[in-house]
């Protein structure tokens, strides 16, 4: 007999009913039918839960991958979008951190503020060149925005000389009035020469000298550091003196080595430079207010599109000129007290030493403005009207 059937007749329930015990237990078959139900059911669920992890998993994989590929073609246009931004070359001798250099860098910043696609190199102190290389280089498209003084600019265009003559402007407020109204006219001069963005303040000259200079006599005989202009050669040629024509950087080492004893140069730039420590005496004559100007490259002008062309336009146009000369003014209140505490002195000139400046000025306006080319009697006659309408 099986042990089954021995377990089957020691039931009760099996003495009580007659049952079989040779027949197979009905209740051990519905408890092995359930039992293997449930065992099929959590292999069934296992599976189940295995494949609903690998879906989720696909699908994660799958999100994963179009997030990617999102992401990748956002970085792609973003890419795209800086690289399609135009960069220019900016270049200037102004020394970095000068009032100069930020008025640049204010320039700058206003035309990226307008999203026109633009960014700028900036290559201050001289970097690229003196102010006569750098002119070139944005002439032939090497530069693309040359930041300059106007005697500079006059190799290109002659007429603009009439800024650079001895006492041009009577008054630092006449500066401020007259100067923006030939913005225009100036502008017109360039024709396909250049693309004048702005006009800028550059601040009044004066001289400084190894020994005091009081009047235009004391200069007889000296030589002295000037800016390559018929204008300024003639003028301190008129007085006695023999004009070097040298770039403003290099000042500094002409009067080390002794190549000139003076130099016209204005204050703050005197300072700026170092030359005060040889030439500290300073005079102020304020001779010449000199007018720089922002220049863009016709090469680099015909890259841009109208939306680049029209924000630079507009951001030169909105230069605030007279808040510039401001600046400018304190800045040389800065630079002449930082060279006082460097032992320069500046020289008291009485009413009699300025008319004796003034006058040795004047003398030589008809005959350089005889022997300029270009269309000189118009820019001059607008030059005059323009002062007449700012008296």
């Amino acid at each position: 007999m099986s042990s089954s059937s021995r377990n089957c007749r020691n039931r009760p329930w099996a003495r009580s009913f007659g049952a079989n015990c040779a027949a197979p237990d009905p209740l051990r078959q519905v408890v092995t039918r359930l039992s293997n139900t449930r065992q099929y059911a959590a292999r069934r669920g296992r599976k189940h839960n295995g494949e609903r992890e690998r879906r989720v998993l696909r699908e994660e994989t799958r999100m994963n991958r179009k997030n990617w590929v999102s992401a990748l073609a956002i970085g792609v246009t973003f890419a795209a979008s800086a690289a399609a931004a135009t960069t220019l070359k900016v270049a200037a001798i102004t020394p970095e951190g000068s009032v100069w250099s930020q008025q640049a860098v204010d320039f700058m910043n206003k035309v990226r503020e307008t999203g026109a696609d633009i960014e700028f190199e900036f290559f201050p102190n001289g970097q690229l060149g003196n102010q006569p290389d750098t002119l070139k280089g944005m002439l032939s498209g090497r530069v693309d925005i040359w930041i300059g003084a106007m005697p500079f600019l006059a190799a290109v265009t002659p007429e603009v000389t009439l800024f650079t003559m001895p006492y041009a402007f009577d008054s630092i407020d006449e500066v401020k009035c007259v100067v923006p109204r030939m913005k225009a006219p100036t502008a017109e001069l360039a024709g396909n020469k250049y693309k004048l963005l702005a006009v800028a303040p550059v601040g009044v000259q004066d001289i400084a000298a190894a020994e005091p200079i009081q009047s235009p006599a004391d200069l007889a005989g000296q030589k002295v550091r000037v800016a390559p202009l018929p204008s300024t050669m003639a003028f301190f040629g008129s007085v006695g003196a023999t004009a070097q024509p040298l770039p403003g950087a290099e000042t500094a080492s002409a009067l080390q080595t002794g190549l000139v004893e003076a130099v016209d140069l204005a204050p703050a730039f005197l300072v700026v430079t170092g030359s005060h420590q040889i030439a500290r005496y300073h005079t102020p004559t304020n001779h010449n207010y000199n007018v720089g100007a922002y220049a863009i490259s016709m090469r680099t002008w015909a890259k841009l599109d109208d939306a680049q062309k029209a924000a630079l336009i507009k951001v030169g146009d909105e230069m605030d000129f007279a808040q510039q000369v401001d600046d400018l003014v304190a800045f040389d209140r800065q630079m002449l007290a930082k060279g006082a505490a460097d032992g320069m002195e500046t020289v008291t000139l009485s009413a009699e030493d300025n008319d004796a400046w003034r006058q040795a000025g004047l003398a030589v306006w008809d005959k350089v403005l005889a022997d300029m080319p270009g269309d000189i009697s118009a820019f001059r006659a607008t030059f005059d009207a323009a002062k007449s309408d700012c008296k």
